[in-house]
């Protein structure tokens, strides 16, 4: 193959999900990588006959290079990436379509600035999708919840109680419940596919022993978290009241494994931050560790939650 003319860089969060949803679109047009980069070629002929105006360069893509860029390696160019939403768009579009654009438009333009992805100056902070997105892809979730069992883990009992809770803490009209708790019903799917994430958690006693919603949807919570802890790919660690101040006190955070890279998201309180500097991952790894030993082992864990259920 020839060389790409790309630089090949350290790819952050936001071209990396920009990747993953150029590769799943192509996926399902029905295209190869080799039939993309043709019909890029195919273009660039047109143009070079036609001519550019100014300065502007013919388009060109390598098969290498889309490669790249699907795997968030090497940035898009903008013209490129309008050939490619026509491309890959699909027959029956529509307003779900135009959304998706638009989310690839803006992690495009996000892609290109550095540090932590949070909403700061010129930059928009991740959505709920962005985060559903970046967890699809992960081949390992690690994640620490202080307050609530994670989103992943809870029962459609729990998640409404928890999302009706926040509901009510929002002015009317501005807080979307069930659109919400169908997301997360969605999410919940990527655990039942054929290659889920292997997914580690630490759990505080405090969100274990939180009533949310009825106790029949309580009980049903317990039985659903020591049902997943028995899965060969879910790894359950209670942290109990008797350790006291712990590695997690300034609240909780996920460590997703993306492409051989780890990226940190931190909880917030107006949504999250992505973080994805090395020495800022490390110390999210570190906190992960201690938060490990001062936890409760995975089959105390599990002896733990069946206790709670008598």
């Amino acid at each position: 193959m020839p060389p790409s003319s790309q630089p090949l860089i350290k790819p952050n969060i936001r071209r990396k999900l920009l990747g993953a949803k150029l590769k799943r679109a192509r996926i399902a047009k029905d295209l190869t990588v080799e039939q993309v980069a043709d019909a890029v070629g195919h273009l660039a002929k047109q143009q070079k006959e036609r001519g550019t105006p100014g300065d502007t360069k013919p388009m060109k893509l390598t098969v290498s290079t889309a490669y790249r860029q699907e795997k968030g390696e090497t940035p898009v160019r903008d013209d490129l990436l309008a050939f490619l939403i026509k491309l890959y768009e699909p027959d029956d579009g529509g307003p779900e379509w135009g959304q998706e654009v638009e989310s690839w438009v803006q992690l495009n333009k996000l892609s290109r600035l550095t540090g932590p992805w949070t909403e700061s100056g010129r930059m928009a902070g991740p959505t709920y999708s962005d985060y559903t997105a970046a967890e699809a892809i992960a081949t390992e979730l690690r994640t620490f919840q202080p307050q609530v069992v994670p989103g992943l883990f809870q029962t459609a009992a729990y998640t409404r109680g928890v999302i009706k809770a926040a509901a009510d803490a929002h002015l009317p009209g501005t807080y979307q419940a069930e659109t919400l708790i169908q997301h997360r019903e969605h999410r919940k799917l990527l655990l039942d596919g054929d290659t889920p994430p292997l997914v580690r958690a630490i759990i505080d006693e405090a969100a274990i022993r939180r009533s949310v919603g009825s106790p029949k949807a309580a009980r049903e919570q317990l039985e659903h978290l020591i049902e997943l802890s028995n899965r060969p790919y879910i790894m359950i660690q209670i942290l109990p009241f008797s350790v006291g101040g712990h590695a997690g006190l300034d609240g909780g955070f996920d460590l997703m494994s993306i492409g051989g890279d780890v990226v940190a998201f931190q909880d917030g309180h107006q949504g999250g931050a992505f973080i994805d500097g090395a020495d800022q991952v490390r110390t999210y790894q570190a906190k992960y560790e201690l938060l490990q030993m001062q936890a409760l082992a995975t089959d105390a864990s599990r002896e733990y939650l069946e206790q709670a259920l008598l």
